[in-house]
């Protein structure tokens, strides 16, 4: 490896380290530590790994070539201190007032007047799955899409959608202090957080739900470190989560890796399939290198391509749009196709592969440059932060998990669970402001 590409990631563990520090001492300003923490993660951390457990050898083409050029890392080492500088200072005492008082006066308790649409939610793909599926096994059988063993066709696609939101919903249930630690809500929700889990059947789910929990128990942390209470139970859990869960997820990914036929002994393709399953360095990397390179790697045909899909993939326009053919392929698709070398069929879109998970900041840089991709990126990010801090608990949950989801998938992919977001937080915002009426 070239001696710039370890004076870069040098500089960048040494900057990530320090704003590091900095975000967990202002832990109670505001939700951006909580942000920088889900930043950190996904894209920050796979650099402390290269040097800790050793670099990848990757066996897709398009991350293969991307991994030997030194200067997309360089240029991706940049864009972290950036975004972590920005989501450190920027602005970074403006909701403080907002964000300490919503958390001083709440007890993450559920409003009781949203409840009975939350429980909705949370059964909703059971009811759809035994009406529309007619297979209760789908509900109890963990991981039963990694394995192939029920077909996933017919409304499937559709029902798969709602789980996400399921599954956050029955978390807020879950940790809802209003309960009972054996409360039989909270029994209800772990049966159905269970059955939401079984129903999407494969293990990205259950990465998901860990992220879900552990974003709750952060939020109840902040609240108690605020109201001055004890934090040590929830300190104790929320390490134990991250444990287990990290655990979990590296052996369900290497088994799954090895269910599939990859030999055991093969640690370098284990290694790196399971830091592609869990980290989003990787999309980045090509979607600068695809900036740079268009004649060797090209994602989109042209600037803005797969927003058009975006916007048509919004319900309900999709209704309209896919009937008419205005789809130009999501971007998890030319992504896909671009990573293996090959070009975007226009003629026959279904024969195109729909393979890579993707994240929205790799897709703002192919649809608008590193620089202002970038930009629009770190904007985004701000935006959701300081909705976070306005919003209070569970809708402040629902955001943060909008943002986490646009930096795990496709975006089309996950639409409903934005819309579904959007129009809890305008109920809310509705009858806020009914009360204000009210009162004056």
């Amino acid at each position: 490896m070239d001696g710039i590409v370890v004076v870069s990631d040098f500089i960048v563990l040494a900057c990530a380290a320090y704003l590091l520090l900095i975000n967990l001492k202002h832990l109670l300003w505001s939700s951006r530590t909580v942000y920088f923490l889900v930043f950190f993660a996904l894209y920050v951390f796979p650099v402390f790994l290269d040097y800790l457990a050793g670099f990848q050898e990757h066996y897709h083409w398009g991350y293969y070539v991307v991994s030997r050029d030194s200067t997309t890392r360089v240029i991706y080492g940049v864009l972290l201190i950036i975004v972590m500088c920005s989501l450190t200072f920027i602005n970074n005492r403006g909701s403080i007032d907002s964000f300490r008082d919503s958390l001083s006066k709440q007890n993450i308790r559920l409003n009781s007047k949203y409840s009975s649409l939350i429980y909705f939610f949370i059964v909703f793909p059971t009811i759809a799955v035994l009406l529309l599926m007619r297979n209760p096994e789908i509900l109890y059988t963990f991981q039963w899409r990694e394995f192939e063993l029920f077909s996933d066709g017919g409304s499937y696609s559709t029902i798969e959608r709602f789980v996400y939101f399921g599954i956050v919903c029955s978390v807020v249930i879950l940790f809802d202090n209003k309960s009972s630690f054996w409360n039989i809500r909270r029994l209800f929700a772990l049966l159905f957080l269970y059955i939401n889990v079984c129903i999407q059947g494969k293990r990205a789910i259950l990465f998901f739900a860990i992220i879900a929990i552990l974003l709750v128990v952060v939020f109840q942390y902040i609240t108690l470190r605020i109201q001055k209470k004890s934090t040590f139970l929830f300190t104790v859990v929320f390490m134990s989560l991250i444990s287990i869960g990290a655990a979990y997820m590296i052996w369900s990914s290497i088994e799954v890796k090895i269910g599939r036929g990859y030999s055991e002994t093969a640690e370098d393709m284990l290694y790196t399939s399971t830091r592609i399953d869990m980290f989003r360095e990787d999309r980045i990397k090509m979607a600068i290198y695809s900036e740079q390179h268009p004649n060797k790697i090209k994602i989109l045909d042209y600037k803005g391509q797969s927003l058009i899909t975006d916007i048509v993939s919004i319900i309900p326009f999709n209704y309209i749009s896919e009937p008419m053919g205005l789809s130009q392929g999501t971007y998890q698709v030319h992504f896909s196709m671009a990573m293996f070398g090959e070009k975007y069929n226009n003629n026959n879109p279904k024969a195109n592969r729909n393979y890579m998970t993707c994240t929205i900041w790799a897709e703002l840089i192919s649809n608008f440059g590193i620089v202002i991709g970038s930009i629009f990126f770190i904007m985004l990010t701000l935006w959701f932060i300081k909705l976070t801090d306005k919003y209070p608990y569970p809708y402040n949950i629902f955001i943060i998990t909008t943002y986490s989801l646009l930096n795990l998938f496709d975006f089309t992919y996950i639409v409903l669970f934005i819309e579904l977001t959007w129009l809890f937080c305008y109920k809310y915002r509705k009858s806020t402001y009914n009360k204000a009426i009210v009162k004056s």
